[in-house]
C-alpha cells in the first residue's frame, strides 16, 4: 500500500454506523413536526396499529373452515419449504465451518453441487 494512503488511513478515524454523527432529535424539524422525535413516536404507534391489524385478520382467517385437500396441500407446502429451510440452514453452517478453518468456499460448494450427479 502507498505510503500516502496508509498515513491517510491512520488520521482518519474508522468509519461505520457506530462513528455516525446524529443530531439532536429535539431540535430538528421535519414536515411541519415540531420535533423528529414527536415524528419518531407516531412511526411507532402506526408499527403497533399495523401489528394489530395483522393479528386481528391472522386470528379471523385461521377460524375459518378449510377444505380437507386444500388442507393437505398447504401441508405439503409448509413441509417442503421447511425441509429446504433446514438443509441451507445445514449447507451454509459446513461452508461457514470450512470458511474459519481457512478452506476455499468455492471448492466445497463445486463437490456439493456435483457429488450428486457423479
Amino acid at each position: 500500500m502507498p505510503s500516502h494512503l496508509r498515513n491517510n488511513l491512520c488520521r482518519n478515524p474508522v468509519g461505520g454506523e457506530a462513528n455516525l454523527k446524529l443530531p439532536d432529535l429535539s431540535s430538528v424539524t421535519f414536515l411541519n413536526v415540531s420535533t423528529a422525535h414527536k415524528l419518531l413516536l407516531f412511526g411507532i404507534l402506526f408499527c403497533i396499529f399495523g401489528l394489530a391489524f395483522g393479528l386481528a385478520i391472522y386470528s379471523h382467517l385461521k377460524n375459518l373452515p378449510v377444505h380437507r385437500s386444500m388442507l393437505e396441500i398447504s401441508d405439503l407446502i409448509y413441509e417442503t419449504c421447511k425441509t429446504y429451510l433446514i438443509t441451507q440452514g445445514k449447507f451454509l453452517m459446513l461452508l461457514e465451518g470450512v470458511h474459519r478453518r481457512g478452506g476455499s468456499c468455492c471448492t466445497l460448494a463445486c463437490c456439493c453441487i456435483t457429488k450428486p450427479f457423479a
